[in-house]
């Protein structure tokens, strides 16, 4: 049934907001639920599957579950294969598991570790690990890390500049430069070779011209351990705590946050 109404909603929708749907059906409904004839669901079950995707950090993700279960359960009394939504009784049954969707690690013997951890990892494949590096080394937005251009670094100047267009929309919207270290310029040419002939530094491996899931970055450093210590957005964060232990100034750090 819920295939059924993937295949449905396709054809309106952006592909990337198809596919994104498909894995959180993949990932999260079907392993819990995906067997059960749908007009046997009932609401504990829902239930059930909210609470172990929020109980993991992601209280988020398991908001948008409930609302893709409410809808095939919709498709489902509109094509006759179901009488009633049992995922419409779960609404504000997960608020109590909200999380900070932002942590960082604000000490340096706590964030060593961390560096430490994500050098040694085993948990994601090398375009992934090496998405993650640069990240911290740069401290820019998930979306500009995610986002990044081949054209939009200039290598004998170590600057990676990004346009305004892909800065955080504001009232003042301009360029940002990005001053890039002897780490991070060693990184780009192992990323050229991972990145193939697109033009991005980190594409995805599923469309064509897509980039990886904005939420990649977050699922390794859960893998490794950093549930609710470390997020990719909570990287400025660490780095305005470690500049002020440092005795820097911390106005200006992490501005691209």
């Amino acid at each position: 049934m819920a295939l059924e109404w993937h295949a449905m909603k396709e054809k309106g929708c952006a592909a990337n907001t198809s596919k994104k749907r498909l894995t959180q059906l993949e990932n999260h409904i079907f392993p819990a639920i995906g067997s059960r004839p749908v007009a046997d669901v009932k609401p504990p079950e829902i239930l059930a599957l909210l609470k172990g995707v929020a109980a993991t950090g992601t209280a988020y993700t398991a908001g948008r579950l409930r609302e893709i279960c409410g809808q095939v359960f919709r498709y489902a009394i509109q094509t006759g294969k179901a009488t009633y939504d049992p995922a419409a009784a779960m609404r504000g049954a997960i608020e109590k598991y909200a999380v900070n969707h932002r942590p960082a690690l604000t000490t340096r013997r706590e964030f060593g570790e961390f560096v430490r951890d994500l050098r040694v990892t085993t948990r994601a494949d090398p375009l992934t690990k090496l998405c993650a590096r640069f990240g911290l080394l740069t401290w820019t937005r998930p979306k500009e890390l995610r986002q990044a251009k081949w054209d939009q670094f200039d290598m004998d100047a170590a600057e990676w500049r990004i346009p305004a267009i892909e800065m955080k929309t504001g009232k003042h919207l301009q360029a940002h430069t990005v001053a890039l270290s002897a780490q991070a310029l060693a990184i780009l040419p192992e990323l050229r070779v991972l990145s193939g002939h697109t033009d991005r530094l980190f594409p995805s491996g599923g469309s064509s011209g897509g980039v990886i899931s904005e939420n990649t970055i977050n699922n390794l450093f859960r893998r490794m351990g950093y549930i609710d210590r470390q997020s990719h957005h909570g990287l400025s964060a660490s780095a305005r705590s470690l500049l002020s232990e440092r005795g820097w100034s911390t106005e200006g750090a992490g501005t691209s946050a």
